[in-house]
């Protein structure tokens, strides 16, 4: 989270930025990386649609807040273009060793 004194200044981007290039980098086994801001957070989700970020569905009336009300919950999605389905079974198999040493 950004201190509020800068928000609005790019820096949430450039991090959010550099994040999702260090995925498509480094991290080639994650297909998608996924969010879920409260419907009502348009701020946060015009700012993830900039950054491409995709709205895959809405759960209506997924939150009751204390009060009783309720809200729907958004599913925005990024995917990643340099996802490797090679790399996601080495990912696996070095998993796999790792938790199951044999």
């Amino acid at each position: 989270m950004i201190h509020p004194e800068y928000q609005s200044a790019g820096y949430g981007g450039q991090l959010l930025d550099a994040y999702l290039a260090e995925i498509k980098l480094n991290m080639r086994h994650i297909l998608r990386f996924e969010l879920l801001p409260h419907e009502s957070n348009q701020k946060a989700i015009q700012f993830y649609d900039r950054h491409g970020f995709v709205r895959e569905s809405l759960a209506h009336r997924k939150i009751r807040h204390p009060q009783g009300s309720f809200e729907s919950e958004v599913t925005l999605v990024w995917y990643n273009p340099e996802f490797s389905q090679d790399a996601l079974h080495k990912y696996h198999d070095f998993l796999t060793a790792y938790i199951s040493p044999q």
